[in-house]
């Protein structure tokens, strides 16, 4: 097996995305982490937690919370998938959310 079908097939058995910049940086040790959408809005969901009552109303994180379910279901429904990387947004995927 070549080294680029290694990388290749390490990539897509981690669920990552498959570029010429990933297998280059995989090549050369840099792997990246990846963000992804999921991980950010949840993030700021818990960090919002902290602030309720303060500057925040309980309201505010419910709306928060009920927008990330409805990205949840997006993905699984339309797109088959549980999260998406930042990187991987693009205007259709917001025109489908906001939709």
């Amino acid at each position: 097996m070549t080294i680029f079908l290694y990388l290749y097939k390490d990539l897509a058995q981690a669920d990552l995305p498959i570029t010429a910049e990933s297998i280059k940086n995989k090549f050369q040790g840099k792997d990246t982490a990846t963000h992804t959408l999921l991980e950010a809005v949840k993030n700021h969901n818990r960090k919002m937690k902290a602030l309720v009552s303060k500057p925040y109303a309980i309201g505010t994180l419910k709306r928060f919370e009920i927008l990330e379910r409805h990205l949840q279901a997006l993905m699984l429904e339309k797109y088959k998938i549980t999260d998406i990387g930042i990187k991987e947004i693009n205007h259709s995927f917001i025109s489908d959310f906001e939709f």
